[in-house]
């Protein structure tokens, strides 16, 4: 488990898969997590290790609202990213599947509906970058 700080605290962070999280319930005060089928079942297993008190925080891709901004990500997304990222990295299936995540990941609304059905509290959503990225923090109570 790492250690960092933080405003002058000493945190644990567990690195791992979502639905893979192996420690004590109430241990974690730090989470991260990475995203693909086990959606509710993952974020179920964050809120289950975090201690009284913690945070998980999420920042994901998600689909622009606004039309201008969407069809001109749509066209870097397939386009550009996924031919070019897929050569450097020398991973096409990595570059193939992110646009295809970013769509199939539920909605603004939905994920801060679906953080608050599993237990998390205060749960706050901020979009970055004409919406291209959503921040959603929450509480374990």
């Amino acid at each position: 488990m790492a250690k960092d700080k933080y405003y002058g605290k000493t945190l644990r962070k567990n690195f791992a898969r979502h639905e893979e999280v192996v420690s004590l319930p109430n241990l974690l005060e730090i989470q991260k997590s990475s995203y693909k089928w086990f959606l509710e079942q993952g974020l179920r297993e964050i809120h289950r290790a975090l201690c009284s008190g913690g945070h998980i925080v999420v920042l994901e891709f998600s689909t622009p609202r606004n039309w201008l901004v969407r069809k001109l990500y749509e066209f870097y997304s397939n386009h550009i990213m996924k031919p070019v990222g897929g050569i450097i990295s020398k991973d096409q299936k990595a570059y193939d599947y992110l646009p295809d995540s970013i769509v199939e990941f539920p909605s603004r609304e939905k994920f801060v509906e679906l953080l608050q059905k599993v237990g998390f509290e205060e749960c706050k959503r901020s979009s970055q970058s004409f919406g291209i990225a959503q921040i959603y923090i929450a509480k374990k109570r």
